[in-house]
């Protein structure tokens, strides 16, 4: 058994129970660059329309405006499109949530991943409907919304690739989802949810793998998967917006913002959140396993939380050789060697969980030393 760490949560990092939008930005920002084949050829834009195809995707506009110009924000090139606020949308697809599933239903979703394929020869699915990073709550208020849909596409791949039984892990802390399940999963009589505790890093994918000891006739998904999935499939379009969750305790307002993608973090700043200290450090997806940024940054599909944390001045110092980070990792990668070391003993089991880094008393980065590339 893999080892699971409970998480002693800080009482000053929160997130409220209700959701914020914002999603009327002035301007959103799509990455692109000079190797990106434009489809869009008026300036003027409406909600969905194709723009460009980069890096073997297809990029849509998630607002109906002007194309403005090409900015440059943190060393990358974006494509500005100015606000309309008119949101023309030419939406053709599904308007509830029941549905029959057609032998061209079926083909798209063949075709929608090429990942997908190795569900022709599993048995079970297994979705992923938990956070990997504490005080995330972007999964929740998914499901607290969007449960039918999520329901309805699983049921949707399930009968497209014969498969008879799918199995739901959630937390025991996750009220939201839990409730939403329940009042859904007797319409699925193939689908079943299980309960694991409040710990760390089960909501890690690829730990969760090892800690259900799935075989490669189970296949593994993950709720926005399955979301993103629904918005492209069955209503036709990209998904344009994001659940991002806010919080830290520099500010006063914690929440999950639903947010126009290619909207700036600056602009919900602004409109959302209240900040109360004046030095503080931003955390762009998570405590353990993110990273430094600014207010300049981008929020795309990549991003799933901001956390703003009074400024840390607390510095490295040398290690103690107290242990705790062999102690408390996962995959017994033996994180005290590469601090030794000085990141020249290397380990491919690192999941990249930041455990090491988060209990060790000398505040040593370890989890950068563990995986440097």
């Amino acid at each position: 058994m893999k080892k699971l760490v409970t998480i002693a949560k800080d009482a000053n990092i929160k997130v409220k129970s209700q959701i914020h939008e914002f999603l009327t930005p002035n301007f959103v920002y799509l990455p692109i660059d000079e190797k990106a084949q434009m489809i869009a050829t008026k300036k003027k834009v409406s909600k969905g329309d194709n723009l460009y195809q980069w890096q073997g995707k297809i990029y849509s506009s998630p607002i109906s405006g002007t194309i403005t110009k090409i900015v440059k924000l943190k060393e990358n090139l974006y494509l500005e499109i100015k606000n309309d606020f008119k949101e023309k949308d030419h939406y053709t697809g599904i308007m509830n949530t029941t549905m029959i599933v057609t032998n061209d239903l079926k083909k798209k979703i063949k075709e929608y991943n090429k990942n997908w394929n190795a569900l022709k020869n599993s048995e079970t699915i297994i979705l992923n409907g938990m956070e990997a990073e504490p005080y995330l709550a972007n999964i929740p208020f998914l499901h607290k919304y969007y449960m039918s849909e999520i329901l309805l596409m699983l049921d949707a791949i399930a009968s497209s690739y014969h498969i008879s039984q799918i199995k739901i892990y959630l937390k025991e802390n996750d009220r939201e989802s839990i409730e939403a399940m329940e009042q859904l999963i007797n319409t699925y009589p193939e689908m079943s949810y299980h309960i694991l505790p409040d710990c760390y890093p089960i909501g890690n994918s690829l730990f969760l793998k090892d800690y259900l000891n799935l075989t490669e006739k189970d296949f593994l998904m993950t709720s926005d998967e399955i979301f993103d999935a629904y918005y492209e499939l069955l209503k036709l379009r990209k998904k344009d917006f994001l659940f991002i969750t806010i919080t830290g305790d520099a500010i006063t307002n914690p929440q999950v913002v639903k947010v126009k993608i290619g909207t700036l973090l600056k602009d919900v700043v602004e409109e959302c959140i209240k900040i109360k200290k004046n030095s503080y450090d931003i955390y762009v997806n998570g405590l353990f396993m993110g990273y430094l940024g600014d207010l300049n940054i981008v929020l795309t599909e990549e991003i799933r939380a901001i956390y703003f944390m009074k400024k840390n001045t607390v510095s490295e110092s040398p290690c103690i050789s107290c242990g705790k980070c062999n102690d408390v990792c996962p995959y017994n990668c033996n994180p005290y060697q590469t601090v030794i070391s000085k990141g020249k003993w290397q380990t491919s089991k690192c999941i990249s969980c930041g455990l090491c880094t988060f209990i060790c008393p000398s505040h040593i980065p370890i989890n950068q030393l563990l995986r440097r590339d």
